[in-house]
C-alpha cells in the first residue's frame, strides 16, 4: 500500500474536504485528489462521496481511516522511541566489571545513572579483570571497567580511579598494625585471587620487581571478599583494595601492615573496544563514570 497517499487520504478525512487537507499540507487541489484516486485504485474500492458542496467517507472508507490512525500512531510511537534511543533515554548497557569496582564503586555510578536514564536496561557480569576483557572482545558487555594495568591491543582504556592495596593480617598478629619489610611479610602464607585477577598480578608483579619470591600460596580463592573472611577467621595474609577492607581495618577485625618502600597504587579503567563508535546509552555512562 500506498502510505503517501494513505496519509494525504487521512488528512482529507480528518477535514471532509479535499481544499483544506490541501491546504494544511502545502499542497495543490489536484494532487491530493491525484493522490486519493491512487489509493482507490491500488485498493480497487471508493474511499470518498460526494455530499453537498463536501464529501463523505465511504463505509470502507470509514474502516480505511480507523486502520490508518491506528498505523500513523505506531508510526509516530516509532519516532519518539528511535529519538529516545539517540539520546541515550532508552536501550541498554551491559557491563563488564572486576571485582573491585563492583563492589565498592560501581554502585554509586549506577545509581547516579538511573537517576538520569531510568529506562536503560542495566547488565552486569562480575569477573576477573582478564575475563572482563574476554567478554569485551566477545561483545558479550559493551564496557569494562576494570582494576590495573593491562596491555589489550584492541581496547581503548581510560583511566577514571586511583586505588590503593593494602597488606592484612588477622587481628592479633605480629605485624598487625605494624611496619614491616615486604620480604618479612612474603614468610606468611597469603590468600591468592584466581589467575588473572588484578590483585593476584599486583602481587606478583611487586615480588618481580624487588627480586623477591612470591609467598607460599595459603589458599586460592575467586573473591576478594571470600579471602577477607578468612583472614577475619585467622589465617593467613592478603593483599586487597583498602576500598573493601578499610572499614574491617578501622574496627580492628583485620590487622593493617605497613610495608616499608612499598606503596601500592592501583588505578581503574574504563574500557572500550578499540576503533568503534559506542551506542547513545553506552556514551551517557561513560559521562556519569567520569564525573
Amino acid at each position: 500500500m500506498n502510505l503517501y497517499a494513505l496519509s494525504i487520504f487521512t488528512e482529507v478525512a480528518k477535514h471532509r474536504s479535499v481544499t483544506r487537507a490541501a491546504e494544511a499540507l502545502g499542497l495543490t487541489q489536484p494532487a491530493v485528489t491525484a493522490q486519493v484516486r491512487k489509493l482507490e485504485k491500488e485498493l480497487g474500492v471508493t474511499l470518498l462521496s460526494p455530499r453537498g458542496r463536501g464529501i463523505q467517507l465511504t463505509d470502507v472508507g470509514e474502516m480505511l481511516m480507523g486502520y490508518a490512525h491506528r498505523l500513523f500512531a505506531i508510526e509516530r510511537e516509532m519516532e519518539l522511541k528511535v529519538e529516545d534511543w539517540k539520546r541515550g533515554m532508552s536501550g541498554s548497557v551491559r557491563i563488564g566489571v572486576s571485582n573491585l569496582p563492583a563492589y565498592r564503586l560501581l554502585p554509586s555510578w549506577i545509581a547516579s545513572f538511573k537517576r538520569h536514564y531510568p529506562d536503560v536496561e542495566v547488565k552486569l557480569i562480575t569477573s576477573n579483570a582478564q575475563q572482563v576483557f574476554d567478554l569485551l572482545l566477545e561483545y558479550r558487555v559493551d564496557v569494562g571497567i576494570v582494576g590495573g594495568e593491562h596491555v589489550v591491543s584492541a581496547v581503548e582504556q581510560e583511566r577514571v580511579f586511583e586505588e590503593q592495596y593494602w597488606f592484612i593480617v588477622p587481628k592479633g598478629h605480629r605485624l598487625a598494625g605494624e611496619q614491616a619489610a615486604l620480604a618479612e611479610i612474603l614468610e606468611e602464607p597469603f590468600l591468592f585471587r584466581e589467575k588473572g585477577s588484578t590483585a593476584r598480578e599486583t602481587l606478583l608483579t611487586l615480588c618481580r620487581e624487588h627480586k623477591l619470591p612470591p609467598p607460599k600460596v595459603g589458599l586460592e580463592l575467586n573473591g576478594t571478599n571470600e579471602g577477607i573472611q578468612a583472614v577475619r577467621a585467622g589465617f593467613g595474609a592478603m593483599l586487597v583494595p583498602s576500598l573493601l577492607v578499610r572499614e574491617d581495618v578501622e574496627s580492628g577485625e583485620v590487622g593493617r601492615v605497613y610495608v616499608r618502600d612499598v606503596n601500592l597504587s592501583v588505578p581503574i579503567y574504563l574500557c572500550t573496544r578499540a576503533g568503534e563508535s559506542v551506542s547513545p546509552s553506552v556514551r551517557n555512562l561513560v559521562e556519569v563514570v567520569r564525573r
